[in-house]
Parts: C-alpha cells; sequence; structure tokens
C-alpha cells in the first residue's frame, strides 16, 4: 500500500482504491467488546458503515486503517494495535507527502536518504528502533495506538483515547478475556503450537485440551549447540506435552547446516527488526509440510506481563533484583513522581543501593553504575539497555529529549513506560514469528499480545509481589488446570532429568561464542559483517561499538547490511550524519 497526499489532505494517488471512512487493509479477525474487555468475532452482518464507526483501539487483527473524510481526502491513519503491521511515512525530495506499509516501496520514492549513526548503532546492538525511528532520517515509522495525521505540509502523530472505558484488573479478568481470545479466533485440532515447554505456551496447550478439547501438535525446536536453558526447555515440553496426550515433534537446528542467506528473506519481511530467526523459520518451515495453515505461539508474555524480565531468580540474564526496579514502590521512590509521598521510599532506595552491590558480587561491574535521580532518566536508561536494567552509568547518563521533565503520577508515569516499552511490539522476537509465518504462507497467532490483552497489561501494576512471582495470573490458570500438586509435578525438572553425570553445558555467552567462532553459519555470519561499503569513519564506529562475540551485535550489522544493499539496487544515495 502507497498513499501520496498532497494539498489540504487531497489525496493525488492511491496503490489500492479506498473509500469514504474506515478502511482496513489486512486481515482482522476479533473486536474489543468495551467495558468487558473480552474478545469476540465480528458479526458477519455488520455492515461497512457500522465497522467504519470503530477505532483501532477495538479491533483486533494484522491490519493497518486509513480513515478518509470523503473519497478524496485523507483523514487519518493507523497500525493495528498488536503490532503486527507498520505504517511508514515521509516527504520526498520533490515534496511529495507519502505513507505506507511496505518499508522497501516508500524507500524507493527517495533519491537520497540519511543514517543517523546513534540510530543505527542502537539498532545494531538492540536488533530494533527507538520510537518512531527507521534505517534514514527521512522515513519514520508511526507509533502503537497514535493516529497518524496530515495537517497542511507535515505528518503528526495524536494518540488514541485509550482511558474511555476502565477495566478491572484482577485474576478473573486475566482469565475471562485471555480465553476469548482462543475462543474468538478459534483453536482447532490441525493447528500447531510452538512449544517451548515455559508457562507462556503451556497456558495456550492446557486451554486447549482441558477447557476446549481440542488437540495441536505442539512443536519444539532443539540447537545441536547443547545450551543449558534449551535442553531444560524440550525435555519439559515433551513432558507436559506427554501428560497433555499431545502429538509433541521436536525439530532440530543445527549451525553447522544453517546458512546466513536464510535470513534474507526475514530482512525482506521485517526490516526493522534483526533476529537470530533460524529456528522460527524451521518450524514454520515444518509446520507447512504438515498441511497445517495455523499456528499458536506464547511470544509477548515476558515483554508486556510487568514489563519483564520475568526469569524468576537469575541476576544475570533477568531476576528479581531487575524487577525490583520496575516495581510500583522502587518507582515511586524517585523525585519527580507524585506519589512519593510516604516516608519507606528511603527504604527502598535503599535496597536499590542493595541491588546494585549484588551486580557488583555477580557481574563485576556494580560499581559503575548508580541509581537513576528521575523518572525520566530511569525510563531513558532502560531504553537503552540491552541487560533490562534501568540503571544509568556512571559516567553517562542518556536521557530522551522527547519525555517531559514534568512531575507525574505512579499511574501515569506506568503507562508512559508500558507505551513506549511496548513498540517492542514492533520490533524483536514477535515480528520474526509472524514474518516466518507469512514466508511460508500460514498465519501466526500471538494471543498474549491481542488488542484485549495490551489493555490489560498496559492498566496492570507490578507491585513486590510480583518481584518474587512474576507472571502469577499465567501461573494460577496453570494451577486451577492442574492443581497445585500436577503443576508442581509437571513444572519441575530434576537435574538427572536433563543432564548425564558426564554431560557439561555451554553458558549463554559461551554458547554464543561456539556457534560464532566453530560453525558454518558463525563463519558466514562473521564474513558478512567485513563487507559493509561506506565511509571508513562511520565503519569504524561502528565496530567500535559492538562486541563480535555476541550474536545479536553480528546479526544486527548483517541486517544493516543488507538494507545497504538494497538502496545501492535502488540507485539511492545515502548520506551519513552523527
Amino acid at each position: 500500500m502507497e498513499i501520496i497526499i498532497g494539498k489540504g489532505n487531497k489525496i493525488e494517488r492511491s496503490s489500492i482504491p479506498l473509500k469514504k471512512g474506515l478502511n482496513v487493509i489486512g486481515d482482522i479477525d476479533g473486536i474489543v467488546v468495551p467495558g468487558i474487555f473480552e474478545l469476540r468475532p465480528i458479526d458477519k452482518n455488520v455492515s461497512s458503515s457500522e465497522l467504519s464507526q470503530l477505532s483501532p483501539a477495538q479491533i483486533n487483527g494484522a491490519a493497518v486503517f486509513i480513515f478518509l473524510r470523503d473519497e478524496n481526502h485523507f483523514e487519518w491513519a493507523s497500525a493495528d494495535f498488536s503490532g503486527i503491521c507498520d505504517i511508514f511515512y515521509g516527504t520526498t525530495s520533490d515534496g511529495k507527502h507519502i505513507i505506507g506499509n511496505n518499508f522497501f516501496e516508500i524507500l524507493s520514492k527517495f533519491s537520497s536518504v540519511t543514517l543517523e549513526k546513534k540510530d543505527i548503532i542502537f539498532f545494531i546492538r538492540h536488533g530494533c528502533f527507538p520510537m518512531g525511528k527507521t534505517f534514514f532520517k527521512e522515513i519514520s515509522r508511526s507509533k502503537i495506538g497514535n493516529k497518524l495525521k496530515f495537517n497542511g505540509n507535515f505528518f503528526e502523530e495524536n494518540n488514541f483515547n485509550l482511558e474511555k472505558d476502565k477495566i478491572d484488573i484482577n485474576y478473573e479478568t486475566f482469565k475471562r478475556i485471555f480465553t476469548s481470545v482462543l475462543e474468538c479466533i478459534g483453536i482447532e485440532n490441525d493447528d500447531a503450537i510452538f512449544f517451548s515447554g515455559g508457562v507462556d505456551s503451556g497456558l495456550i496447550a492446557a486451554l486447549s485440551i482441558l477447557k476446549f478439547s481440542k488437540h495441536p501438535i505442539a512443536i519444539t525446536e532443539r540447537y545441536n549447540q547443547v545450551l543449558k536453558c534449551n535442553r531444560m526447555d524440550w525435555v519439559l515440553a515433551e513432558k507436559i506435552a506427554d501428560f497433555l496426550e499431545m502429538k509433541h515433534l521436536i525439530i532440530d537446528v543445527d549451525f553447522n547446516k544453517e546458512s546466513v542467506i536464510s535470513l534474507v528473506n526475514v530482512v525482506e519481511n521485517v526490516p526493522l527488526s534483526a533476529h537470530l530467526s533460524l529456528g522460527l523459520l524451521d518450524l514454520s518451515q515444518k509446520v507447512v509440510e504438515m498441511g497445517i495453515k495455523k499456528v499458536w505461539c506464547g511470544q509477548n508474555a515476558d515483554h508486556l506481563y510487568n514489563l519483564g524480565p520475568t526469569a524468576k531468580s537469575s541476576i544475570s540474564r533477568g531476576g528479581f533484583i531487575k524487577r525490583f526496579y520496575l516495581s510500583k514502590e522502587y518507582i515511586c521512590s524517585l523525585p519527580d513522581i507524585s506519589d512519593n509521598k510516604t516516608p519507606l521510599r528511603f527504604l527502598y532506595q535503599t535496597v536499590g543501593e542493595l541491588g546494585i552491590l549484588a551486580f557488583k558480587t555477580k557481574r563485576g561491574w556494580g560499581w559503575n553504575v548508580r541509581q537513576p535521580k528521575t523518572f525520566k532518566e530511569f525510563l531513558s536508561v532502560y531504553e537503552n539497555s540491552e541487560e533490562c536494567l534501568p540503571l544509568p552509568f556512571k559516567d553517562k547518563s542518556p536521557i530522551d529529549k522527547n519525555i517531559s521533565n514534568n512531575s507525574l503520577s505512579y499511574s501515569a508515569a506506568k503507562k508512559l513506560f508500558f507505551d513506549r516499552k511496548a513498540q517492542y511490539l514492533t520490533s524483536g522476537d514477535s515480528r520474526v514469528v509472524y514474518a516466518a509465518a507469512e514466508k511460508v504462507g500460514i498465519k501466526a497467532i500471538l494471543p498474549y499480545s491481542a488488542t484485549n490483552m495490551i489493555f490489560f497489561f498496559r492498566h496492570l501494576e507490578m507491585n513486590l509481589g510480583d518481584v518474587l512471582k512474576p507472571k502469577k495470573f499465567i501461573y494460577r490458570y496453570l494451577k486451577e488446570f492442574y492443581s497445585k500438586k500436577q503443576y508442581k509435578k509437571l513444572y519441575s525438572l530434576k537435574k538427572k532429568e536433563y543432564q548425564s553425570k558426564s554431560e557439561s553445558f555451554l553458558t549463554w555467552s559461551d554458547w554464543q561464542k561456539a556457534i560464532i567462532q566453530d560453525t558454518k553459519f558463525g563463519q558466514e555470519l562473521k564474513e558478512e559483517t567485513e563487507k559493509i561499503n561506506l565511509p571508513s569513519d562511520f565503519v569504524k564506529r561502528i565496530k567500535n561499538s559492538c562486541d563480535f562475540l555476541n550474536i545479536q551485535h553480528l546479526v544486527g550489522i548483517f541486517w544493516f547490511k543488507s538494507i545497504l544493499e538494497k538502496v545501492k539496487n535502488l540507485g539511492i544515495s545515502i548520506k551519513t550524519i552523527e
């Protein structure tokens, strides 16, 4: 889709036919019922005029929405709330104002584009961009929950009113609205579940079988280069699938048999989400070979529920210490939060110092960080951190100038935090799940990021109880299905169940090194990162900012290099700025 808009918001050209009112480009599978936030199928008898009265905040599906004042005048556009589709926009050098949902189509309309070094380095290190950014300064991406409007000679974004309806935030609401997603979209016997063995995909499986009496196939990936957490995942997946009497397939991913060229098609589908996606591609291909048309995935629960990280105890890769800094109690101890009247704020600041000492003990770099001075700094640091840790380094203080200096209530701060964090939905793992499915012609469903679930998670507070027991509603729902005793038996592993006495596992850091240094895929990836065709100072800055034993960094460079090759093939010139 591509729309060119001229003076007076008049549409000069559109690549697709458009009508007055709401135009839905893509697939929609349900609407959020106001007040109760359940997802319900769209009635077949609903007329297009009735549909045009709905806000994208009420619709679930993979779609973009274009609203026309009349047949010729553009009013606004919005991407879907589930973060599946994008809207890109910009103004070309000849003054053409353009919007569309295909990054490369929009890119092809420019004769010259500009790289901003700090944004490119952010992308390479994180695999995504800050809010609204893309590879090039001339092309922006609309944010989730925003309307893109065109006023006179420029684009602007306005938030949808997300506070119109109140929602009861409790366990019964979670059960009701999450179950409604599976009921609305319809889980079937001939579906598949990407089954990690964790509680997120485990709840989808339990609901399917124990509530809806359906038996989808469980599919789990297994790395031939042995990683402890992956081994535990697939052993646990086998155990749970066996109890539920699910057909269970394990797909091996061997990086000695994989090629970096496999990533090229993913770059085409999701240019703004660099991801080591070979496992997802293999799983999706296996689904197609089995004749399956629809696959379910537990992805995004970790990123939306309590804003993550949700690993229960690990200090190095998440854990309760990192979650403490995301809790309501800690955030309210910051001076620019208006709810910090309690004298206990000094206690929480003291615990914050103890957390830094814990990181010093575990990781050896605790002395180099400090507590944030304000919520603005807290949010800025979190967005720039690769460790999901909102603690600034003593010699650095990244501050986003777009975040207001005004004092905020906790409720407002939490929603701001969520809305900025939710941009992850348009990047990272979730987008690659959709892209891998799209590439092979199947439908991927991520129920935790359905529109009604986004509303629920947006209002969900994280208290000290969630620090010790993250995702408690998911765990509680599973215990309802299994009983506490059976749940404990299913979701616990003794060492002898996943590791023989003579066997040793790679740590995450050593696993990455092994993939990069010792496999065919890793060697190809390293070779590709040496071929960036840009001025030497830009390349030097990139290399100095990256860890070449970090797979995410190398994959990020490969993604960036692939984009540059596309720009070159389109005959577009490139400028660079700081």
